[in-house]
């Protein structure tokens, strides 16, 4: 018995130098880490609906661009429809029109683009009547869009007329 005693005696003294310099989380400390992880998951969230985005409108590259148009009735896009249409597949809902569409969502600055994110622009050379064009970021620079000749494309996020006439950008998510 006093064998087991003296064992059991050892036993504790070891665990309480094991705890000697550990120390508790204090007030606050231990909210941090879920709420950093839920940011986290919300951009690798954004991050990831962003790339269903622009792979879904990387399947309709070319198909035509003509103002007004609504596809597939057309088989013919123009800026808003073509936005439209590739949230619609990934499970949101856009108004039907540029300037409506950029109601939607939260904005975010230039510098702040994501995958997928909308993107608003005025036209050079007319009175401002507000947003006119639409296009989806795509990354390194890229705005994936339909516009003119050449149908659905990227073009360059620092072409002439899209830098000019940026406007303003929204994140929307499912």
């Amino acid at each position: 018995m006093q064998k087991m005693n003296k064992l059991i005696k050892a036993s504790l003294l070891t665990a309480a130098f094991a705890l000697v310099g550990t120390t508790a989380p204090l007030a606050g400390q231990a909210d941090a880490a879920p709420a950093a992880q839920v940011a986290d998951q919300e951009q690798s969230a954004a991050e990831s609906f962003g790339d269903k985005i622009i792979e879904t409108g990387e399947k309709y590259m070319g198909v035509p661009y003509k103002l007004g148009a609504e596809y597939p009735e057309s088989g013919k896009f123009d800026c808003s429809s073509f936005t439209q249409y590739v949230f619609a597949k990934n499970g949101v809902k856009l108004p039907r029109t540029a300037e409506p569409q950029s109601k939607v969502g939260k904005e975010v600055p230039r510098s702040q683009l994501q995958k997928g994110d909308l993107v608003f622009f005025k036209l050079k050379g007319k009175e401002h009547l507000g947003i006119e064009h639409v296009g989806i970021y795509a990354g390194d620079g890229k705005l994936l869009h339909t516009w003119g000749p050449g149908g659905v494309r990227y073009d360059e996020m620092s072409d002439r007329w899209l830098d000019w006439g940026f406007v303003k950008a929204t994140r929307v998510q499912p």
